[in-house]
């Protein structure tokens, strides 16, 4: 076979094994996931060796074929650790806000808004896709809040996936 034949053989299998190695070393890791009815709410961390900060979290809400997410960097997360102890304080048989946080770094505007009541309310909002809620139970609550703590304990260790 010619010299040139294996030159781009080696250069076709070289941007073939740089491109699988560049997907091996960004992860997603579901922490969790909840159903409401059609409705599932997606609790993860992403790590990517490549950025600044090399993991982050992302909260995700999926109707159907509908799908809005929010992605929090670490100091982000802890605010929603704040508002999550505070909707937890919060439950009653009358719904209240309890905060919401912005989306950084991303020009979309995306925006978690969370309730508290009977459970929990969360709201995503993305400008192009709209809103999609989803209803936490109360039954969900101790087992969402071990999902919140892994994710902190997670985000906390930026070295590893």
């Amino acid at each position: 076979m010619s010299r040139k034949f294996w030159m781009q053989f080696g250069l076709a299998f070289g941007l073939l094994f740089f491109a699988s190695v560049a997907q091996a070393e960004t992860k997603p890791t579901y922490i969790d996931t909840f159903t409401d009815g059609s409705n599932k709410f997606y609790v993860m961390t992403y790590f990517d060796p490549t950025k600044v900060p090399k993991k982050i979290a992302l909260l995700g809400i999926q109707n159907g074929t509908r799908r809005n997410s929010i992605t929090l960097f670490p100091d982000d997360w802890s605010t929603l650790f704040t508002l999550w102890t505070k909707a937890e304080a919060a439950q009653s048989n009358s719904w209240q806000d309890v905060g919401e946080i912005n989306e950084k770094g991303d020009s979309a505007d995306v925006t978690l808004k969370i309730r508290a009541g009977r459970g929990m309310t969360f709201l995503v909002s993305e400008p192009s896709a709209g809103i999609l809620t989803f209803l936490l139970s109360t039954a969900n609550i101790a087992r969402f809040d071990a999902a919140v703590r892994r994710v902190k304990d997670s985000l906390a260790d930026q070295t590893s996936e």
